[in-house]
């Protein structure tokens, strides 16, 4: 299995996941990441629970000063 060769004390990729992460989840963990990733692969949308707006600088009730 591919998850067995990752590396590790490596640095996370985009997506945040360092491969000990994936190799400590269980086999049905393994799946539904892997759905996830799948859906999000096909329809270029991402989960809005892990979308957040960044402020940049000036007024935090401004919402133009902040990036999403």
């Amino acid at each position: 299995m591919a998850i067995k060769r990752l590396r590790n004390h490596k640095a996370a990729g985009l997506d945040d996941f360092v491969a000990e992460m994936i190799k400590v989840t269980t086999e049905k963990g393994v799946d539904i990441i892997h759905k996830v990733f799948s859906k999000i692969w096909t329809t270029g949308e991402f989960p809005k629970k892990w979308c957040v707006s960044i402020h940049k600088k000036g007024d935090k009730g401004n919402y133009n000063n902040y990036r999403t």
